[in-house]
């Protein structure tokens, strides 16, 4: 082996620079054999694979220079990345620059694929947000390729939580952190100041992770991250929990809101709990029941973007009631809502009914399906992007393994009933894993991605995670092999 192991593949592949064709000349290679593409000369040191210019060697033009390089060629793809929009991805641009006409036209003879698509994309100042599917639809995260004023490293960090207890004693500790396959454990240089939360779960103990919890950890973890590594472009990624998922108290809803003004008198607000001031906690009354109080609803936005208020204005004889369902559907041009019903029963909707009942309506208009979670809110306030990951999927959250790898080293130290002690080797074995073993873990959950992306099911990417472990990508004839082997 030459000594440099995954922490220089792992830097080459975050840089979106895989070796695809004859360059194969990094000094990333692993005992499995994972970058199988590269039949060039070992040793030929990094300048010949990582160009200053963002060249990419896969001999698309004359003396092997990338054919993006050509203004003819850049001005022609920008061309094709604008009539596109936003919906662009590798696959698009792939297909678009192995057309025929399009080789016709600039004298190409190579075809490329979409590892090199996807590096060209970033050549051209568009960073890829993260993309998987599954079973052949899409899940979770939004495939989207952001154009930037420049370009950025971008440095993932996933979170996620630990409980360690010590057996019959029922006493234990939970660990809430983020890990990086770039850095590790987040921290400072020195290790001093971290996001880390260590608390003792239960209602007689310091409670449970709350939501306001999770968004202040985050907060902690942005200065963090802007103070010593305000060069990268930073994206926090969560499990896809109903904590990490709730939204603003305020947040547009159509699920309770009655269907007509309230009468003289009444007005409709959002229940919430009623907290101090000055200290934030909720309050509660005489006979320890949350004390609630109501709120107005977010306003609304038309489809041109304007804001529509869901409160009579100032001025209006009605002023500050809310105004029904019906009034706000007509305002965005519904007609005869008045003769429509608040809701189907239960809100069971018919199979594809789109105007059956009022809240139907309502819930389907776009303002109301693309409210943003209060954790985006805050993270994209301080520009940080959030991703959340499918639900039950944690084969994409390598910080799992993180936590398996320390729960093995935490499990041999000797008994103890003291929880100064468990919690000391509880931190002890949290930074007992290696910076190597993670990048290994994350390129586990990589492939998981990659088979995804595919269309392969669970069974199939699970097999394929195990048979190619030693690959970044699984090869081209991965369903031929599967189909040859009856797993389905």
């Amino acid at each position: 082996e030459d000594g440099q192991g995954e922490d220089e593949d792992h830097d080459r592949e975050n840089e979106g620079r895989d070796s695809d064709g004859k360059d194969g000349q990094g000094k990333g290679r692993d005992k499995d054999g994972e970058n199988e593409g590269r039949d060039g000369k070992d040793g030929q040191g990094e300048d010949e694979d990582r160009d200053s210019e963002g060249k990419d060697r896969d001999g698309d033009g004359e003396d092997g220079q990338s054919m993006i390089l050509d203004k003819d060629v850049t001005n022609e793809v920008q061309l094709y990345l604008q009539s596109i929009g936003a919906d662009i991805s590798g696959r698009k641009l792939m297909d678009f620059l192995n057309d025929d006409e399009f080789w016709s036209r600039h004298g190409i003879e190579k075809p490329i694929n979409i590892r090199t698509a996807q590096r060209y994309l970033n050549t051209l100042g568009y960073r890829y947000s993260g993309g998987i599917s599954a079973k052949g639809w899409r899940i979770g995260w939004r495939v989207s390729y952001l154009n930037l004023d420049h370009q950025f490293k971008a440095v993932v960090s996933l979170h996620g939580f630990m409980m360690n207890t010590y057996s019959m004693q029922m006493t234990g500790n939970e660990k809430d952190d983020f890990v990086s396959a770039d850095f590790g454990w987040l921290s400072s240089p020195d290790q001093r100041w971290s996001a880390r939360r260590v608390m003792k779960p239960g209602e007689n103990r310091d409670g449970y992770f709350t939501n306001e919890d999770v968004i202040d950890q985050a907060k902690e973890a942005i200065k963090i991250l802007r103070q010593f590594y305000p060069e990268y472009d930073h994206v926090l990624i969560y499990d896809n929990a109903t904590t990490h998922l709730k939204r603003a108290e305020d947040a547009l809803s159509a699920r309770h809101m009655p269907k007509n003004t309230p009468k003289p008198g009444n007005n409709w607000g959002v229940p919430v709990a009623n907290r101090n001031p000055e200290t934030g906690k909720v309050l509660k009354k005489s006979n320890g029941k949350t004390e609630m109080v109501k709120i107005q609803m977010h306003n609304a936005y038309f489809l041109d973007g304007t804001l529509q208020p869901l409160y009579f204005p100032e001025g209006h004889e009605r002023a500050g009631v809310f105004k029904g369902m019906a009034h706000i559907l007509e305002e965005r041009g519904f007609v005869g809502m008045s003769k429509v019903r608040a809701e189907c029963k239960s809100f069971k909707c018919a199979p594809k009914a789109e105007n059956c009942c009022c809240r139907c309506i309502l819930f389907n208009q776009p303002d109301f399906l693309n409210v943003k979670s209060a954790l985006e809110m805050a993270c994209g306030a301080k520009g940080v992007h959030v991703l959340f990951l499918p639900k039950f999927h944690c084969e994409l959250n390598f910080i799992e393994q993180c936590w398996g790898y320390a729960k093995r080293v935490y499990c041999l130290n000797p008994p103890s009933s003291r929880e100064d002690h468990l919690e000391r080797n509880a931190l002890a074995a949290l930074a007992a894993v290696p910076l190597k073993s993670m990048r290994k873990f994350a390129n586990r959950s990589r492939r998981f991605m990659d088979v995804y992306e595919t269309g392969l099911n669970g069974r199939q990417a699970a097999w394929a995670a195990r048979k190619y472990k030693g690959h970044r990508v699984l090869p081209v004839g991965i369903m031929e092999e599967l189909g040859k082997l009856g797993i389905v």
